[in-house]
């Protein structure tokens, strides 16, 4: 089934709402439809050196996949990839500095603070 305007825009908004308020305006943020893989809904792409992420909704979905709460479900989803951007960056980093990881931590536990 195809992605149309309606369903872009959902996914949009609840991408961004919870861009907002999680804090996550240090990433520039680009959101798209895209042509993805038979079994993805949504994905993000992301740098975390340079702040920058793209969140792509698949432009064809199976059925299941496109309620409301489905399209929603893939933005939290992946805004929850990019909460933890930072911290999976660290974790794959051959060196790091004292405390790296543990600020990464931390930055996520402000951010959830604010809305839990």
């Amino acid at each position: 089934m195809k992605t149309t305007a309606k369903h872009f825009k959902i996914f949009r908004n609840e991408v961004i709402r919870l861009y907002e308020a999680l804090g996550l305006k240090d990433y520039s943020l680009e959101i798209e439809i895209a042509d993805l893989s038979e079994n993805t809904n949504a994905r993000l792409k992301y740098d975390a050196p340079a702040k920058s992420a793209l969140i792509q909704i698949a432009s064809d979905r199976r059925p299941e996949y496109m309620t409301d709460m489905e399209i929603k479900k893939s933005a939290k989803h992946e805004i929850a990839h990019l909460l933890t951007a930072d911290l999976s960056h660290l974790a794959i980093c051959r060196f790091l500095n004292d405390g790296e990881v543990d600020m990464a931590c931390e930055a996520i536990a402000r951010r959830l603070e604010k809305i839990l």
